[in-house]
């Protein structure tokens, strides 16, 4: 727990005090794209060479909506 403690997603998360399950599945989200950028030697080329784009999305099942992430 103190590993993840540091990371950005996860100080976003206690920034949004009051809407902590958004908050932490929009973090979760972040945190998914941001491993297969890093962790995935065959994906990060791809993704520098601009032949693929990871795009973290939020799909809401109740209301069919999409919503693109802001990474900043």
């Amino acid at each position: 727990m103190e590993t993840i403690a540091h990371e950005a997603e996860e100080q976003a998360v206690v920034a949004q005090i009051g809407k902590n399950l958004p908050a932490c599945i929009a973090a979760n989200v972040l945190h998914g794209v941001d491993q297969l950028r890093h962790d995935h030697p065959i994906l990060a080329d791809k993704i520098a060479s601009g032949e693929v784009q990871l795009v973290p999305m939020l799909y809401d099942l109740k209301t069919g909506k999409v919503k693109v992430l802001n990474e900043q």
